[in-house]
């Protein structure tokens, strides 16, 4: 005949009492029958984690380590890391135009300006300075050319004047080439 509930049994179990055993009589018996039977720390150990076992499956709850059990047994895990804080908040706006220029926005800034001038240096170097020469050459060449004009027309003013050159210094010769034009050296 059984006497008590079921964790009165369990607990007598742990206690390495018989299940059949006449109920808790005193301290004085429980205290004898484990006297007569002791058992040894990793049996006692095993029943209760055996005791342990059954009431997880029938809670539906996983496996965890004690660390009150005997020797050899495993150690608990620590307790999981407390999660890391927030990231802190992103600076506020400013308040109205532009927003803030972060670093890789200026890094890029000075390179295009680098890159700028020396794109600039090459086109005033190569280009620009080419296309001075060449105006230059350009002028030169007008000058050049005004130049043999005047002597053209200067060797055509006497050729057609050459008659009337005894009287007055040549001045009623023909109309020449800057005359005509209305040619500020002509009129000199």
């Amino acid at each position: 005949m059984l006497q008590g509930s079921t964790m009165q049994l369990r607990s007598r179990a742990a206690a390495g009492l018989h299940c059949c055993a006449p109920a808790a009589v005193g301290p004085a018996t429980a205290a004898v029958a484990a006297a007569r039977r002791p058992l040894q720390p990793q049996r006692l150990w095993h029943q209760q984690e055996q005791q342990q076992q059954r009431r997880r499956r029938q809670r539906g709850r996983g496996y965890t380590v004690r660390t009150a059990a005997g020797p050899g047994a495993e150690q608990a895990a620590p307790p999981p890391p407390p999660p890391p804080p927030p990231p802190p908040p992103p600076p506020p706006a400013r308040a109205g135009g532009l927003p803030r220029p972060t670093r890789r926005d200026l890094i890029a800034a000075g390179v295009g300006s680098v890159i700028g001038g020396a794109a600039m240096y090459i086109l005033d170097t190569l280009v620009i300075d080419a296309l001075e020469d060449e105006l230059y050459d350009l002028e030169d060449e007008l000058d050049l050319a005004a130049e043999e004009a005047y002597v053209a027309e200067d060797a055509l003013g006497e050729m057609e004047g050459g008659g009337g050159g005894g009287g007055g210094g040549g001045g009623g010769g023909g109309a020449t080439m800057a005359d005509l034009e209305g040619s500020p050296r002509g009129k000199q």
